[in-house]
């Protein structure tokens, strides 16, 4: 259990930094497996690598902002912000396995998981690119709501700056 002060300090840190050092960490880690060497060695660091990397993508899913926005536009803005981070993490894995040994790295990927749960398709660059794509149209969405907002009180503006 940790002091108050220790939670003090904890919450005084900016998420982007915190997601930054997640992101260098994860990049490293990834990096470093992905050049194992071949053999039974190999698809078990590959098979962690993808571990790390699913782990990495879960945890910071749900965080666009601690605390939440209390407004629309607040929360509108660090979902775009937060769709373009997400979607800048599947992309460098993406390139990470174009850049591997693909046969070791599917084998790792078809032995990460169940074979009912079909999770060979993560060895596949073709699966995490979906995954950004995805990211960039939430991201355009939440650029949609802003421009919106923007639109909406900018006739506001003009609408209570009329003359009667």
């Amino acid at each position: 259990a940790g002091s108050g002060a220790e939670a003090d300090v904890a919450s005084s840190v900016p998420l982007h930094e915190v997601k930054r050092v997640a992101e260098l960490a994860v990049r490293r880690i990834c990096a470093h497996g992905m050049t194992a060497p071949q053999g039974a060695a190999a698809a078990s660091r590959h098979a962690e690598v993808f571990d790390v990397f699913r782990r990495h993508v879960r945890l910071f899913q749900p965080l666009a902002q601690q605390p939440p926005p209390v407004d629309a536009r607040g929360a509108a803005a660090a979902g775009h912000v937060h769709s373009g981070w997400m979607g800048k993490q599947h992309r460098w894995f993406a390139k990470l396995l174009e850049e591997s040994d693909a046969p070791a790295v599917a084998a790792a990927a078809a032995g990460g998981g169940s074979a009912a749960e079909g999770s060979a398709h993560f060895a596949e660059p073709g699966f995490y690119y979906q995954a950004a794509a995805s990211c960039a149209l939430q991201r355009r969405r939440f650029a949609e709501v802003l421009s919106g907002l923007d639109a909406a009180a900018a006739g506001a503006a003009a609408a209570g700056g009329a003359p009667s």
